[in-house]
């Protein structure tokens, strides 16, 4: 039962109540902070203590940005066990992340309505680690341990952070090392065979030289079994950091932070679904496909057989960046460089069958083994970027200002003017025949950009700000795109020789070879973005404000089919105006937090993948206008030893018009990965054991969402949504047992067992086959944690 239907039913009303009764007092802006003070309860939510963000470039207290800012601290991390990137979207509100034709474990975020569900178009959100804007495939996998906050920035961000995005940012700020020698090891065990270990050293070298040096190992058994290989969906990865701050003077401080993943996976688990009658897939090779459903339908959504070879997904990333920062009186010079090296491959079986119908990745396969094909990684990224910021105060602290330029240079290794093949897919085109290609997609970008932003307190008191914002960019993308394709016997590889240069538009023969099937394309896209906003300091502890701003993404070039008319889609872009407010309160014994805003954003030209046609291909395009409008509510309310924390979002994403596919007008089509209600709520309880500092710390969280769209065309392919659904998490903790430095901890996620989808890829309209992806069933275990 969908989350739409439930809220129909009394249960969720009463739920529902309960969540509205919440958010009129506060929400789960930022809960708990690691050290209350000695009046509180151990481990209480301190609400009168500062939750400290830089939404704005610069240190301010969370409820006096004049933006929609979601700040996660160390406790709640924990607490909540966000250990994933998919776990993120439990924090925030209008922040989901779907996964669609690739991998579950590269699943992009989403941000009132904005995101990247296509490959070779740009993210509209973007995950940052230490102020350096991260690759989109998994960046913020790895970052998720031994962080000082998490932040969730709504709306454009270009005029402050890195590169244009519509939608949002994700800020990751990793904890910095310390004065005094210590550190922390966290271990949990659980179901699956799960094992989670995480930990810390700080390391005071010198007087002005400190060091921290932390790491994460995760494994855990597939929760889709494989009846005829390894299991998928299982989780295999090491993580490592080391955190080098060099800080001479007051004046001058030096970060050099090095970090990086290795993980080898099986890779997602698509499960074939819905086949519609009389397309392909109900005919394909005698109907195998129709009885490999019905086998599929028995055993449910947690077993596959698959024999396939080339199935898995391996991500090596390795970041550096050295952030310098100079205090010279009311101005501050900083320098954020930062390297970024990516590896990502993955094979996915999109039938989900042993049917050899739809496979695609850059893992060997059959075909690329039997063809004499050497692979490559399918994202193959080196990314250098280089930002200078000038920031101050002038005018007795009045103005405040910030100036700078960004620059990024990325590419794939290899060059531009040769063939490497970075993905190898195969298609059933008839019940005898399989339509085989090798793809190579290598590109380089440039960005450079300016941007100043400034903040005029006025009024005896200061209490009325205003803040504008600009920012000029001009962005440079060359994308070389080649593909070589063949129809042959089913199961069968064919050798190199039997493979054709094959790019519309350009007219290629035959006789093409391989090393020269490529076509080089080159955009360039500038652009200005603006921010404006007002605000008031109406009473002690409530802030009003009103906010506009103007957001672009770079237009870029089909890879995964070149279009035989205009293989380029042109950039798009979002002017969205904000009011709200944010009331921080002390009615004697009940504390609390209230932030709501209401939001309007006009879509102009929006980028969207269409698929279809047999073999299956897709293409980039732009579709025309649409407009997004959303509500945002979280909260915290703090009474003696209990807490209660919520957030919720109301959005509707509309096309003006225009939205045309296959011949037909798909307007009313959803957008994807937003769904129109969702929101979660925790509670918390907090209880002193001795006056030893022990407590016995009690929490359970609800998520829930209406169902999200997987498909841009929703119209066609109307199978194309995963269902609401409700999950429920718990964890009781008894921290500093017996006064030690020692915690103790049960912890539980999705309790109920929800069977729920997460992403998947709808071709009913195409194909006629729908497999869906789904999330993590029911994980529990125990988790210690001891500090020295």
């Amino acid at each position: 039962m969908g989350f739409d239907r439930m809220m129909r039913g009394h249960s969720v009303r009463s739920l529902a109540t309960l969540g509205a009764s919440c958010l009129s007092f506060a929400a789960a802006t930022a809960i708990a902070q690691d050290q209350a003070p000695p009046s509180k309860a151990a481990g209480a939510a301190n609400i009168g203590q500062d939750i400290v963000v830089t939404a704005r470039r610069r240190e301010e207290s969370l409820q006096s940005v004049p933006l929609s800012v979601t700040a996660a601290t160390p406790t709640i991390l924990k607490e909540q066990r966000i250990i994933s990137a998919q776990d993120i979207q439990n924090l925030a509100p209008s922040l989901s992340l779907t996964s669609r034709s690739g991998q579950q474990q590269s699943g992009q975020f989403n941000v009132r309505g904005q995101g990247q569900t296509f490959g070779g178009a740009l993210p509209s959100v973007i995950a940052y680690f230490a102020d350096v804007p991260l690759e989109s495939q998994g960046g913020a996998a790895f970052a998720l341990y031994d962080i000082d906050s998490v932040q969730v920035l709504r709306g454009p961000q270009g005029t402050l952070f890195g590169r244009n995005t519509n939608g949002g940012a994700v800020l990751l700020t990793p904890t910095a090392p310390g004065d005094d020698f210590g550190g922390y090891l966290n271990a949990s065990y659980g179901n699956l065979d799960a094992i989670d270990l995480r930990g810390a050293v700080n390391l005071p070298v010198s007087e002005t030289l400190r060091l921290r040096v932390s790491g994460n190992m995760i494994r855990r058994d597939g929760y889709v079994k494989n009846l005829s290989g390894r299991d998928f969906n299982d989780q295999h990865q090491d993580s490592w950091r080391v955190f080098l701050r060099f800080e001479p003077s007051d004046d001058f401080r030096n970060d050099l932070v090095y970090t990086g993943l290795d993980a080898d996976e099986g890779g997602s688990a698509f499960i074939l679904s819905i086949i519609r009658p009389g397309k392909i897939t109900s005919t394909y090779d005698g109907g195998r496909l129709l009885t490999a459903l019905a086998q599929q339908q028995q055993w449910g959504p947690r077993r596959v057989s698959n024999t396939q070879e080339g199935l898995g997904a391996s991500r090596t990333i390795h970041l550096i960046a050295d952030t310098a920062r100079l205090e010279l009186g009311n101005v501050t010079l900083k320098n954020i460089a930062a390297f970024e090296r990516v590896k990502v491959n993955f094979g996915s079986d999109t039938d989900g069958t042993d049917v050899r119908y739809a496979q695609n990745g850059s893992l060997p396969t059959v075909f690329s083994i039997g063809s004499g094909v050497k692979m490559y990684p399918d994202m193959n990224l080196r990314q250098f970027t280089e930002e200078f910021q000038v920031s101050g105060t002038v005018f007795d602290n009045r103005l405040e200002y910030i100036a700078g330029a960004f620059y990024l240079d990325a590419e794939s290794p290899g060059g531009l003017h040769t063939f490497r093949a970075g993905r190898v897919g195969n298609t059933g085109s008839s019940p005898t025949t399989t339509s085989s290609n090798f793809v190579t997609f290598q590109f380089r970008d440039r960005s450079k950009a300016v941007f100043t932003q400034a903040t005029y307190h006025a009024g005896a008191a200061r209490q009325f700000s205003i803040t504008a914002g600009l920012r000029y960019s001009w962005d440079i993308r060359k994308s070389s795109f080649g593909r070589l394709a063949a129809n042959g016997p089913i199961n069968r590889p064919l050798p190199l020789s039997g493979y054709t240069c094959s790019l519309p538009g350009i007219g290629n023969s035959p006789s093409t070879p391989a090393s020269q099937c490529y076509r080089i394309l080159t955009g360039k896209y500038e652009d200005v973005g603006y921010s404006f906003s007002l605000d008031w300091k109406a009473v002690d502890g409530l802030l009003l404000y009103a906010t506009t701003r103007r957001g672009f993404k770079d237009g870029g070039f089909n890879t995964i089919i070149a279009s035989a008319n205009d293989p380029e889609y042109q950039p798009e872009v979002v002017t969205d105006y904000e009011i709200g407010a944010k009331w921080t309160y002390d009615l004697g014994p009940v504390l609390g937090r209230l932030n709501v805003d209401a939001f309007t954003s006009k879509y102009e030209d929006i980028q969207r993948q269409i698929t279809g046609g047999l073999p299956t291909t897709a293409v980039i395009l732009n579709v025309g206008n649409g407009r997004i409008k959303g509500i945002e509510a979280e909260g915290l309310i703090q009474i003696s030893e209990f807490s209660l924390s919520a957030f919720y979002a109301y959005l509707k994403a509309t096309y003006d018009g225009g939205f045309i596919d296959a011949g037909v007008d798909v307007s009313a089509s959803k957008f994807i990965g937003v769904p129109s209600h969702s929101g979660g709520f925790t509670a918390r309880w907090a209880h002193d054991l001795s006056d030893r500092g022990d407590a016995l710390i009690a929490s359970a969280t609800v998520y829930a969402t209406s169902r999200i769209a997987l498909d841009s065309d929703t119209v066609l392919n109307h199978e194309g949504f995963a269902p609401g659904y409700a999950t429920l998490g718990a964890r009781l903790e008894w921290r500093r047992v017996g006064g030690k430095d020692f915690d103790l901890a049960l912890w539980s996620k999705n309790l109920t067992d929800k069977l729920y989808a997460v992403g998947g890829v709808p071709q009913g309209s195409s194909s006629g086959m729908t497999t869906f992806l789904y999330g993590e069933p029911r994980t529990y275990g125990v988790q210690m944690t001891t500090r020295f």
